[in-house]
């Protein structure tokens, strides 16, 4: 599944009958005693069931290293938004989003806050209980939310309101329980929270990019993917002639995957995914959902190098910097936005708002506990699984020779035209887990 559908933010309403009937009652009855306490929180300000007392360690300070540096201090910079860190101790791996602080002094000479939180819209439950202490304070909360207008309550062009309560769609919800997690909006619903829409409708998207344009996003599968690996990278948009020809000329060897991977590696840099070890031990101890979860995590890491290539996030983005660059009255801003539109948003509110970045800090998503050596169990995988592969690659390679020479051109084409998308495939699923595309070699 591509990262689009995670990051696509198509959410449905309590006014889908045919979905709203396929949750069971008790759902229901909690989902109206979690949104009626809400209520009660943002009216009263206070919470029985999040208490934030001194001394008392979060989810953040549980984190490995510094959870809070100087933009210039960090590691990565301004580009990367989601990391994956493991520990010192190498024992658990997490993925990290990032939330930035930014600044900037108002006509009147006062200074705003603007809090920017790299969402990922599945994760672990405590995640966004950490989001909901951190915009306590926060004056306005703005938030990404694609819905209907009929879903909509406008207060003026920027200040618009979610009028009922939001669910996720069932793919949503299918999509966390693959890797044990919950849906953004069973834990941060705008409409029980009180959060303003800083987005455009589905009208104004469909007006803005055309009417087909969600299911243009629902259309781009691995299969497309695959299809486009054959002559250039995923992660080169405009590859020259010259690197065309050598990839074309790698399809002639066995097991063309690899040497493709290592012919994007030596052009566009990256480094060794920091997942390679847990990955390894996930597989030898069985664990089928920590292997998800890691190759997950690596999965959204890469994207966000091709991110920026996206034209619905940066039409998107135009609208949220413009509800920001209005709010002249508040003094703490929140901005609850997907990871993906972060690049381009923190570019754009720096050169076009004037906005400065004061600092950023890393919250983890989920985490995944590993060993931190590989251990016998993990060297007797390897020294099965990398012969055995290589062993089919080679195989797979000589029959395509066999049918190529044995004249029948109608069937050779056929295999031919399989052969080139299954090791595409392959190339696309080892490259998006294998390297971290978002660093470079010797960062």
């Amino acid at each position: 599944m591509g990262v689009w559908y995670v990051h696509a933010g198509f959410v449905g309403t309590a006014a889908d009958k045919n979905m709203a009937r396929s949750w069971p009652r008790c759902f229901r009855r909690d989902r109206c005693c979690r949104q009626r306490r809400e209520r009660q929180k943002w009216q009263t300000g206070h919470d029985v069931r999040i208490q934030r007392s001194q001394g008392r360690s979060t989810h953040r300070d549980a984190l490995p290293g510094p959870s809070t540096a100087p933009l210039a201090e960090m590691e990565g910079g301004i580009d990367r938004f989601l990391q994956v860190r493991v520990d010192e101790n190498g024992s658990t791996v997490q993925l990290q989003a990032a939330r930035v602080l930014l600044q900037r002094k108002r006509q009147d000479g006062t200074t705003q806050h603007l809090s920017l939180f790299s969402l990922v819209h599945v994760a672990e439950p405590i995640y966004y209980r950490l989001i909901r202490q951190e915009i306590e304070h926060s004056d306005r909360v703005y938030c990404e939310l694609i819905a209907r207008t009929r879903s909509i309550r406008f207060k003026s062009e920027t200040l618009r309101l979610s009028t009922e309560p939001l669910f996720p769609t069932l793919q949503a919800r299918q999509l966390a329980a693959q890797y044990g997690l919950v849906c953004q909006l069973d834990e941060l619903d705008p409409y029980a929270l009180g959060f303003f829409v800083a987005d455009m409708t589905h009208e104004e998207l469909a007006a803005s990019l055309g009417a087909s344009w969600q299911q243009e996003f629902r259309d781009r599968s691995r299969l497309m993917e695959a299809i486009q690996a054959c002559w250039r990278p995923r992660w080169e948009p405009s590859p020259s002639v010259w690197s065309r020809g050598a990839r074309a000329l790698l399809w002639l060897l066995p097991g063309p995957e690899l040497p493709l991977i290592l012919f994007d590696w030596i052009l566009q840099g990256g480094q060794p995914a920091p997942i390679l070890t847990a990955l390894l031990d996930a597989f030898t101890r069985f664990d089928l959902l920590a292997v998800r979860r890691l190759v997950f995590a690596q999965l959204l890491v890469s994207e966000q190098k091709r991110a920026g290539l996206r034209k619905d996030l940066l039409v998107r983005n135009t609208r949220a910097i413009r509800v920001v660059s209005a709010d002249q009255s508040s003094e703490r801003v929140a901005l609850l936005y997907g990871a993906m539109h972060m690049p381009d948003l923190v570019q754009r509110l720096v050169s076009e708002e004037g906005f400065r970045v004061v600092e950023c800090s890393w919250d983890s998503v989920w985490s995944v506990m590993s060993r931190s050596e590989l251990n016998l169990g993990t060297a007797r995988f390897l020294a099965f699984a990398v012969p055995a592969y290589l062993s089919l690659d080679a195989l797979d390679w000589a029959e395509l020779v066999q049918w190529i020479a044995s004249g029948n051109v109608e069937e050779a084409s056929i295999f031919t035209a399989l052969y080139l998308l299954r090791h595409a495939v392959l190339y696309i699923f080892i490259a998006n887990w294998a390297l971290d595309w978002s660093k470079r070699l010797f960062d």
